[in-house]
C-alpha cells in the first residue's frame, strides 16, 4: 500500500470514531419532538417541501411564536432546523399569516403547481372566418392575418380537430357558394 493511501484509510477511522451525528438524549417532550422533526427535514434530499412539511414548519414558528410574532432568531433556527433557507421560512410565515388575516383556513401549501408549465392562451377562432380567403390559404398567412405565430396556428388547430385540416377542406363551402352562385349568373346570361 502507498502512503496516500494508508493516510486516507488512518483518516477514515478517526472519522469513524468521532461520528459526525451527536448522540445526545433528552427527557423533554418538545425536545423529543423537535429531534424527530429535525430527523425528518435533515434527509431531505429533495429541492421542494411537500405540503405536510411546510405546514409542519408553520405550526413549529407559530407555536414559539410570541403572541403572532415570530421570536428575534427564531427564522434562523428553523431554517437550520428543518434545512431550508431563511427565505423560504419567513415566506411559509408570512403566507399563514395572510390566510389568518383574511379569516381562512391556513394554507401555507406551495404555490408552484399554479405557476410553472406552458400557459395557454385563449384564442378566439371564430375570427378565422373574417379574414379573405386569400389571407388565409395556408397556416403561414393566416398566422400572419392573425397576428400569431404558425406554430400556435398548427397546434391549436391540431389540438381542436384531432387533425390539420387543409385549407380546402376548411373553405369547401365557400367555394361550393361561389361557384352555384357564378353558375346562376352565367344562366341568366
Amino acid at each position: 500500500m502507498d502512503n496516500e493511501e494508508l493516510e486516507v484509510l488512518d483518516h477514515m477511522d478517526e472519522m469513524d470514531e468521532t461520528s459526525c451525528f451527536s448522540e445526545t438524549t433528552t427527557d423533554s417532550p418538545e425536545e423529543t419532538e423537535t429531534s424527530a422533526l429535525k430527523a425528518s427535514f435533515a434527509t431531505r434530499d429533495k429541492k421542494d417541501l411537500t405540503n405536510e412539511q411546510r405546514m409542519t414548519i408553520f405550526h413549529f414558528l407559530l407555536k414559539e411564536s410570541n403572541g403572532g410574532k415570530v421570536k428575534r432568531g427564531l427564522v434562523p433556527k428553523a431554517a437550520q432546523q428543518f434545512s431550508v433557507s431563511q427565505a423560504t421560512i419567513k415566506r411559509i410565515w408570512k403566507q399563514g399569516k395572510e390566510c389568518e388575516e383574511k379569516n381562512l383556513p391556513v394554507n401555507v401549501s406551495s404555490r408552484k403547481p399554479t405557476r410553472v408549465g406552458l400557459t395557454t392562451k385563449e384564442f378566439d377562432w371564430s375570427k378565422i372566418t373574417e379574414i379573405p380567403l386569400r389571407r388565409r390559404t395556408n397556416i403561414r398567412s393566416l398566422a400572419k392575418a392573425l397576428n400569431i405565430p404558425k406554430s400556435t396556428v398548427h397546434r391549436q388547430r391540431l389540438a381542436r380537430t384531432g387533425e390539420l385540416p387543409t385549407q380546402i377542406e376548411v373553405s369547401k363551402d365557400l367555394v361550393r357558394e361561389a361557384t352555384e352562385y357564378l353558375s346562376c349568373l352565367r344562366f341568366f346570361y
